[in-house]
């Protein structure tokens, strides 16, 4: 016999129900594209919500069609991210960051049939419209006064909408629709760094399984006694699950809009706002630390710091330290939604480490075989990870290499881990460097570089070598008013990594290319930079 508990559907709009009827005293701080910073309950939050399912409905949206973002951290999207999951919609966040060609094949690929673009965006996408063959409308993210009429008359096949004339008259309370878990909710497109971006489909299943463990203390540890600061983009993987997760547990949620990245903007809310927790990748966090070193400030109040996208170095977690932060490494990608991994102790051995497996996911190492290596802290190979929240292909190519059997997907990334679970990386498998037949892991190289007085940030990447086929290649940038002796930076090496792992040459150079998710981006340096020298 089954256990006697009602089979009750996993829905995304029950955390907006719980959120308005348990801490709808509760805040969203958004601040807009003027600067200015506005607030809204969670109750009236619901109430903005249930006035766009209304106005989609007028549209006639129809369930499992895409609608898709191309928005800042904003209230407007927070309210997006509720109203269309809620009404069977797919949310399918789009990065404005992406060049054009991504753009447009994206929004291809996920047959978006409605447009929600910030004005700041209009120009990206208006050439893209014509080649949208199921687009149905626009609409604008911005009050009537805002809306111009160029932008009708570039594409007039086209319905167009004002965000807030849409919302303007409807009636604040909706009968939402039971849907079962398994509806597709959100979707997100990888950065297509090795070829075209590839579409990732969630459910509302796994998005609420996803907030649940977020929120869990070993995680994220949210609580309805919390600020939560939204830095990385609402378009980079839900936001990590942030805005979800904060309503579940009744925490402010605080959005900086378009100021995601300054470093004044960021430094500010987090006092004015009593922030306890922010989220965001390396290259915000450095900008966050600049700002306040130069006027030598500190956070006013103890401030967890969940440091992903990229490794955070000992230098970055020393600089957050230094001001009164409490740096929570975490580890995850588009395809597991994306936490995967959280380190919140952050001590002795595993003091960089990414951290342990969340509740719900399990993480294996493999060799070349595809055998499973001990849990040793020695034994390298791939990582591959599985569990609820984690996808089983995508969008269109449902047998792609990286999905296996039982659920495992394989991440691409060289790692090992300990008997405790902690995972530690040593390397993407694109990017680690074969010298000699030897592995030498570039994230290890950029950590002890990462340590150089004056190096602001480093990269290593593969220089094709005649006798060794490749040597490592060490690229730097410098703080400011630094100066960077090259060979005194190269005998910086010695003693903290093997001889033969030690660049081979330094290179200072103005600033680093970034992917659209603000990751160091190396295809572009090894085109610039990994030639052999004559």
């Amino acid at each position: 016999m089954n256990g006697l508990v009602p089979d009750r559907q996993l829905n995304i709009v029950d955390i907006l129900r719980h959120a308005v009827a348990v801490h709808g005293q509760r805040q969203v701080v958004s601040v807009d594209a003027h600067g200015k910073t506005q607030r809204c309950s969670y109750r009236e939050l619901g109430g903005r919500v249930a006035q766009l399912a209304r106005a989609l409905t007028d549209l006639g949206v129809k369930q499992g069609e895409c609608v898709s973002t191309l928005a800042w951290n904003d209230q407007r999207h927070l309210e997006l991210y509720f109203a269309v999951p809620a009404l069977g919609l797919i949310c399918h966040t789009v990065n404005p960051r992406l060049f054009s060609e991504q753009l447009s094949y994206i929004l291809a690929d996920a047959n978006c049939r409605w447009l929600f673009v910030d004005p700041q965006f209009m120009p990206q996408i208006l050439p893209l419209l014509p080649n949208l063959t199921a687009l149905k409308g626009v609409v604008v993210l911005t009050e009537p006064e805002q809306m111009q009429g160029v932008w009708v008359e570039s594409a007039p096949a086209l319905q167009w909408h004002c965000y807030d004339s849409l919302l303007l008259g409807q009636a604040d309370s909706f009968e939402w629709p039971t849907l079962n878990e398994n509806t597709p909710s959100g979707c997100c497109y990888t950065s297509g760094t090795t070829g075209n971006p590839k579409g990732v489909l969630y459910s509302h299943r796994s998005t609420v399984l996803h907030s649940m463990a977020l929120a869990l203390p070993d995680a994220g540890g949210l609580s309805a006694d919390d600020a939560a600061l939204v830095i990385v983009p609402m378009f980079h993987v839900n936001g990590w699950g942030l805005p979800y997760a904060a309503l579940m547990v009744g925490a402010n949620l605080i959005l900086p809009g378009r100021f995601m990245g300054d470093g004044a903007c960021l430094a500010k809310l987090i006092d004015t706002e009593a922030v306890t927790i922010a989220a965001g990748v390396p290259t915000v966090w450095q900008a966050l630390i600049a700002h306040m070193t130069k006027h030598t400030r500190v956070f006013s109040r103890p401030l967890k710091c969940m440091v992903g996208g990229a490794a955070c170095t000992e230098k970055l977690r020393a600089d957050l330290e230094q001001l009164g932060g409490q740096v929570r490494p975490a580890w995850g990608m588009t395809e597991t939604s994306p936490v995967g991994a959280v380190n919140r102790a952050g001590h002795g051995r595993h003091r960089l480490s990414p951290g342990q497996p969340v509740f719900g996911v399990e993480l294996r190492v493999v060799d070349a075989l595809g055998q499973t290596l001990p849990n040793d802290g020695e034994s390298s190979g791939e990582l591959q990870i599985r569990g609820p929240w984690i996808a089983r292909g995508y969008i269109g190519k449902k047998d792609a290499d990286e999905f296996l059997e039982d659920g495992w997907f394989s991440t691409g990334d060289v790692a090992c881990l300990f008997s405790d679970g902690h995972l530690h990386i040593t390397d993407r498998a694109k990017d680690v460097i074969k010298s000699g037949g030897e592995w030498i892991s570039s994230l290890a190289l950029e950590e002890v570089a990462s340590g150089y007085p004056g190096v602001a940030a480093a990269a290593v990447i593969a220089m094709p070598h005649p006798r060794w086929d490749e040597r490592p290649l060490l690229l730097v940038t410098a703080l400011e008013q630094a100066t960077i002796d090259q060979d005194n930076l190269l005998r910086w090496f010695d003693g903290k990594v093997a001889k033969w792992w030690q660049p081979d040459a330094v290179k200072v150079i103005d600033t680093f290319p970034l992917t659209a998710t603000g990751k160091v981006d190396k295809k572009v340096l090894r085109q610039q930079y990994a030639i052999p020298e004559s």
